[in-house]
């Protein structure tokens, strides 16, 4: 069951990521109370959407999560240390602590440090301990854990008051507990360190609304359990045993798959010049070492000509897709660059006319902003459809700031 158990870490991490960007969706605020990170000369500290100042510029970079006004605040030691604090809105929540990342799950704050030994590998690419507290900063359990993550799928309307975490020890054993949402602390242990367990039916607990566990407890038995929901709380609906098969895990298996070759179907590409289809794409990179705020790569990108081509009039660009037969970017730019927006499952273009510089969304016929720094997405939809928070980096991709997607720029 071992190798089961990572394939179910793979899939809490899938998960995490599906539940925060679920989470933006669910999100509807007034248009006042949008809070964003706000620089001044060399410092960055949080403001309302206007402009004015709820938490004193005090920290060297701040970064963005899936959760809007949910802030990572980097105070740098020297070259390789730091410290972080929580901003929650206009609240400084957890102070000069040495995690690098904080994930808002449930309104349960998974804070997660680098320590040594084997982590979950979700968080970052360093081994990690994560550490539970509420959105107040309140210490949830005083034990750290290698992997933790809730079982939102059981409970995708949010109707219950209580949330079942699934923890993974230091001392690499398992345990499922129950949070109470309202009293902020751990009520009832549902499994208590088994020493391996395994998931049925795993990703579809949205239709079948019942936890099935099998593990190995403390004295070395087999145990079974389902946990279910009974009105607007999680119930046992099945115990019993089960005999320990010592046999390999058989969900690996060896040989060669057959893989449909879908391109042989495929019409002859078109001819074309080089240039038509050498274009450029934007990525994020994250500096994992010594967690310096995203650099922003450009990277070369080839166009398959059967979709899209370059078009070109005297010096300027456009992109046409020749499968559709339809203009994507009329010919009037200087230049242009594929990206992927953080924040949503699709990305855009980056779009440059003289000096100034743009965006424009997959989907959208309009784009939006002129500013004089390369202007990169780093949440879209941040708390409501309409607003749009942007990273803004010099020419060698650094980042400088944040701006709005109309072009105002949080900085002074």
């Amino acid at each position: 069951m071992k190798k089961n158990t990572w394939i179910l870490l793979f899939v809490f991490g899938a998960s995490l990521y599906f539940q925060a960007c679920m989470a933006q969706k669910k999100v509807t605020l007034k248009p006042t109370s949008l809070y964003v990170p706000y620089k001044i000369k060399d410092k960055f500290g949080i403001a309302t959407e206007d402009g004015k100042i709820v938490v004193t510029p005090q920290f060297d970079y701040i970064e963005l999560n899936y959760t809007p006004e949910f802030f990572t605040c980097f105070t740098y030691m020297d070259s390789k240390s730091y410290r972080t604090s929580l901003v929650v809105k206009d609240k400084i929540v957890l102070e000069n602590q040495p995690y690098f990342g904080y994930y808002n799950t449930r309104d349960i704050v998974f804070a997660v440090m680098e320590v040594g030994g084997r982590g979950s590998g979700y968080y970052s690419l360093k081994p990690e301990e994560i550490h539970l507290y509420t959105l107040k900063g309140k210490r949830i359990s005083p034990e750290g854990f290698s992997h933790a993550n809730t079982f939102d799928e059981l409970d995708p309307k949010n109707e219950i008051a209580q949330v079942l975490l699934y923890l993974v020890h230091r001392d690499k054993t398992y345990s499922i507990v129950q949070y109470d949402l309202k009293k902020q602390i751990i009520t009832s242990t549902w499994i208590d360190k088994a020493r391996d367990i395994e998931f049925e039916d795993l990703g579809m607990l949205y239709r079948t609304q019942e936890l099935h566990v099998k593990y190995v407890d403390a004295q070395n038995k087999g145990k079974e359990l389902k946990i279910g929901i009974k009105g607007k709380s999680y119930v046992k609906t099945y115990e019993g045993t089960y005999e320990i098969n010592k046999k390999s895990d058989d969900l690996f298996l060896d040989g060669n798959v057959a893989v449909p070759n879908w391109d042989s179907d495929k019409q002859p590409k078109p001819r074309v010049e080089e240039r038509e289809i050498q274009s450029k794409q934007i990525r994020l990179k994250k500096d994992y070492q010594t967690y310096r705020p995203m650099k922003l790569i450009v990277e070369n990108k080839k166009l398959d000509p059967k979709y899209y081509k370059i078009t070109f009039e005297n010096s300027k660009k456009g992109l046409y897709d020749s499968y559709e037969n339809k203009v994507v970017l009329p010919t009037i730019y200087d230049d242009f660059f594929f990206a992927d927006f953080k924040g949503i499952h699709a990305g855009g273009y980056i779009l440059k006319q003289n000096t100034s510089y743009s965006f424009q969304v997959y989907g959208s016929s309009q784009s939006k902003g002129h500013f004089s720094l390369f202007p990169m997405i780093t949440f879209y939809a941040y708390g409501r459809p309409d607003f749009h928070l942007v990273g803004l980096f010099d020419e060698q991709g650094q980042f400088i700031c944040y701006a709005n997607q109309d072009g105002k720029v949080y900085l002074e």
